[in-house]
């Protein structure tokens, strides 16, 4: 705390809430602090979070950065802000943020876009005594392994603290099982004529614990009434899912549903001098299905949450008929 008090407990805070952090003692008491309250966050993990305040060309806030390379040379740190990642480095208790915009140029009445690698100009001039890095600084880009290896090599070893988060995390993924019931309206362009649907269940592996990257392996039996036919299929799908906003109770995602190896029954049905025949055709094959999608999912529980999602976006005229309701449990290490 900035008060020098060390409190022990379980922590949470999330960038999309970045006044909230939200504090449970060892006796599940709960406190809300601000970034201006707090000096450092220590996870038993070995990650360090830590308050710094940032001031830009219209006013000064108060950050909360983790910590990647801690030294009294240069220290670098990140910060994820709308589902993107910044990077700043600090010296001499200065704060600078590392940016790389796209400026926009008309020449000849056209109009171009280029980058200002501006994140190269600030690291050049932080570094006016070690011309040798200057040189390669157009080789540098813009993430945290290029960026972490500047500093080191800057800093000459003199670092009391270096988190490799772009390794670690790799090391703690994280598995949630999940089963949803779908609503269907089409399958591809073909319109179904009858009520159709599927219910589908199966594991959701997130690349870390931290991740907003994942993806569902799938197990699905659905059913589809056509003009002329009846096909029921059972399937092992593939699909990808971002959460582009993401707080400690809800969160929203896009999704693809990538491909599907399938085993179809297709029942036809015809009607000759009024005599009813059915021809059932079998098939197996796989399936690309590419078909986008977007939900949102909320936690009432620790480990057990609900979502929603409208599948199929590129048929338009079946939103938000294609639907899905589903329900996620996470047995492993608590990815919310």
């Amino acid at each position: 705390m900035k008060n020098g008090e060390v409190i022990s407990g379980d922590i949470s805070y999330y960038y999309d809430q970045p006044t909230d952090i939200i504090f449970h003692d060892e006796k599940g008491a709960k406190n809300i602090f601000t970034p201006t309250q707090i000096n450092e966050i220590q996870l038993n993990s070995g990650e360090r979070f830590v308050s710094k305040t940032y001031q830009d060309k219209q006013d000064s806030q108060v950050l909360i950065l983790q910590l990647i390379i801690e030294s009294p040379i240069i220290s670098l740190f990140k910060r994820e802000e709308n589902s993107q990642m910044y990077y700043y480095v600090s010296k001499n208790n200065s704060l600078y943020r590392l940016e790389n915009n796209d400026v926009l140029i008309v020449k000849e009445g056209k109009n171009y876009t280029r980058q200002d690698y501006q994140y190269i100009g600030i690291l050049g001039a932080l570094m006016p005594d070690r011309p040798d890095l200057v040189k390669e600084l157009r080789k540098i880009f813009l993430n945290e392994k290029d960026l972490s290896n500047l500093i080191l090599d800057y800093n000459r070893g003199n670092v009391s603290y270096y988190w490799s988060s772009y390794v670690k995390e790799k090391r703690n993924p994280n598995w949630v099982f999940f089963g949803q019931f779908s609503n269907y309206v089409s399958y591809y362009v073909k319109p179904t004529t009858e009520a159709s649907w599927g219910v589908i269940m199966g594991f959701q592996y997130y690349f870390s614990s931290v991740s907003r990257h994942s993806l569902k392996y799938s197990i699905d039996y659905s059913t589809y009434h056509f003009e002329s036919s009846r096909d029921e299929t059972i399937s092992l799908g593939l699909r990808y899912e971002f959460d582009f906003w993401k707080s400690k109770k809800s969160s929203a995602f896009f999704m693809v549903h990538i491909a599907d190896i399938s085993y179809i029954s297709s029942i036809k049905t015809r009607y000759i001098l009024n005599n009813r025949t059915t021809e059932t055709t079998n098939t197996i094959g796989f399936r690309p299905r590419l078909s986008p999608g977007i939900g949102f999912e909320v936690k009432p529980w620790s480990r057990i949450a609900i979502y929603a999602e409208v599948n199929r976006l590129m048929q338009l005229t079946y939103i938000p008929y294609n639907f899905s309701i589903g329900l996620k449990y996470d047995f492993g290490n608590k990815n919310w």
